[in-house]
């Protein structure tokens, strides 16, 4: 799915020919900081340098939110496929100096994420607000000392949320992607919008929809301008149990399918001829991988004795509360 994102007229497309693509995970992590961030704006000091956030950054209504793009790929090919935040501060005893990346936290941010995720490197970084402004140049620079040709995504949260109050319907998610070029008429750096493309796995789509239901439910119980509270517990844990009972009966009516299946293979009933092998082959791959355990017959006996812990166990607890009874009338007498 190629993202529908306008270009800057100001600037040039790029030229460089490399593919990016953007994985959900990371639109969820900044759309996850801004909305912490704003939230918690309200008790947090001014110019307190705040991980992730700038309060009162260039352009934008609310607070900013910076982090770092972690991803992979080959020469042609970048995979932004996760974020981390990143901290924001000033030169000591310059309170007018621009905001900077504090570059040693950065560092051990990075350090302890490769321990994590050995496989992904520091492909960018991003940032929320509607265009590039120079100040996001100086901070790119500070990117350049921990990754090599660094990209910029930059999402626009106050265009987001000024369409979402609107009813606006849009298929373009408010995000853009830069590049950088030097331009040879003033020598200088530019960022030069790149396309991007949105890639997820299996893995990735079900916690997306995961989200969209849970946000769906929270406004549908706030109502249509979200003026009322947050949702109650109990329709939180209806919507879970709603979840878990969906994913119980999709995985129950599977089993039941691949059993039909497997039944009629051994009976040689129906267009089963001649035997899927490969099909067979994959469900006895799926069986070695599920944890080991007793036998049918034997399982039975476990919750038999299982049961009868339980059992034992309510009667000790009914035999001592009536002992304590009994002595506390004993005592009273």
């Amino acid at each position: 799915l190629k993202l529908g994102m306008a270009p800057s007229t100001a600037t040039p497309t790029t030229t460089t020919g490399l593919a990016y693509l953007l994985h959900p995970l990371v639109l969820l992590h900044v759309s996850d900081a801004h909305t912490r961030t704003t939230v918690a704006g309200s008790s947090s000091a001014p110019g307190a340098g705040a991980v992730g956030s700038a309060p009162g950054a260039s352009g934008i209504g609310s607070s900013r939110v910076f982090g770092l793009l972690l991803g992979s790929g080959t020469s042609r090919i970048i995979s932004l496929e996760n974020a981390v935040e990143i901290k924001l501060a000033k030169e000591s005893g310059n309170a007018s100096a621009a905001m900077a990346f504090d570059v040693p936290f950065m560092k051990q941010k990075i350090e302890l994420m490769k321990k994590v995720f050995p496989k992904l490197d520091v492909v960018g970084w991003y940032a929320t607000g509607s265009e590039p402004s120079k100040d996001d140049m100086a901070l790119h620079r500070c990117i350049t000392e921990v990754a090599e040709s660094p990209v910029f995504l930059l999402m626009d949260v106050d265009d987001a949320r000024n369409k979402t109050r609107s009813g606006a319907a849009t298929a373009a998610l408010p995000v853009k992607l830069f590049e950088t070029e030097v331009h040879a008429s003033d020598g200088a750096a530019h960022f030069v919008p790149a396309s991007v493309e949105l890639e997820s796995s299996e893995a990735e789509r079900v916690a997306v929809d995961e989200v969209s239901r849970v946000a769906l439910s929270a406004s549908t119980a706030n109502g249509a301008d979200g003026a009322a509270g947050a949702p109650s517990s109990s329709d939180q844990l209806q919507s879970h149990l709603h979840t878990v009972r969906s994913a119980t009966s999709m995985l129950q009516d599977n089993v039941e399918q691949l059993l039909a299946f497997v039944r009629g293979v051994q009976q040689r009933q129906g267009p089963l001829e001649p035997k899927d092998h490969k099909a067979l082959r994959d469900i006895a791959a799926m069986l070695r991988q599920l944890p080991a355990s007793a036998a049918a017959s034997n399982t039975g006996d476990e919750f038999v004795r299982d049961a009868e812990d339980v059992a034992l166990v309510a009667q000790l607890t009914a035999l001592t509360t009536g002992v304590a009874r009994l002595v506390d009338v004993g005592a009273k007498s």
